[in-house]
């Protein structure tokens, strides 16, 4: 029985050997299922980190495309209002350079009036010699006509004889051809009148 018993204690020697090996296994198992539960957990935080800057870098790729369209539609406007005001500009510059033309115009016009004007003047005091001369010319044949008529009665010459009668004729009075042109209808009657 001694034996037996000996030999039972032996095998729960053993059998509590194996037991503390597996024991041993297991836990060296645990140690290693929790070192790589550990290395999975911070690749996990990693691979989270990764995602967030992942998402904050798409947000600012969103961000830059959506400020680069509304820049794209501000250079679209301005470029619209630039062709806009470049086609005032060059009205603006056509209407000056038709309002220089029309200028320049109206100084030749000047210029021509002018001078036209100053030749009438001249052909008018032309006129006014002529017909002064011709009015003295007159009035002096009058004044030997009155003489001869009052010389038996000295010393009672009239007012009547002493005024200058008006010429009793149309005066002929011609201007060039180049100046007649530049008078007006009333001035023409006018000098035909006299």
């Amino acid at each position: 029985v001694a034996d037996e018993v000996r030999s039972l204690a032996d095998h729960v020697v053993e059998s509590t050997r194996e037991i503390e090996g597996l024991i041993g296994q297991i836990q060296s198992e645990i140690s290693a299922a929790v070192l790589a539960s550990e290395e999975e957990v911070k690749r996990a935080e990693k691979g989270r980190e990764l995602a967030t800057r992942a998402q904050a870098s798409l947000q600012a790729i969103t961000d830059t495309a959506s400020r680069t369209t509304d820049a794209a539609r501000q250079i679209e406007l301005a470029t619209n209002q630039q062709r806009s005001a470049s086609g005032q500009v060059a009205t603006a510059v056509r209407e000056v350079a038709s309002s220089s033309e029309e200028v320049a115009t109206g100084d030749k016009r000047v210029t021509v009036s002018a001078n036209e004007l100053a030749a009438l003047a001249h052909d008018l005091q032309t006129v006014i010699n002529q017909f002064d001369s011709a009015t003295a010319e007159s009035g002096g044949a009058q004044r030997g006509g009155s003489g001869r008529m009052g010389a038996g009665r000295p010393g009672k010459a009239t007012a009547s004889a002493m005024a200058v009668p008006p010429p009793s004729g149309p005066m002929n009075v011609k201007l060039p051809p180049e100046r007649t042109a530049t008078l007006n209808p009333p001035a023409d009657e006018a000098l035909r009148r006299v």
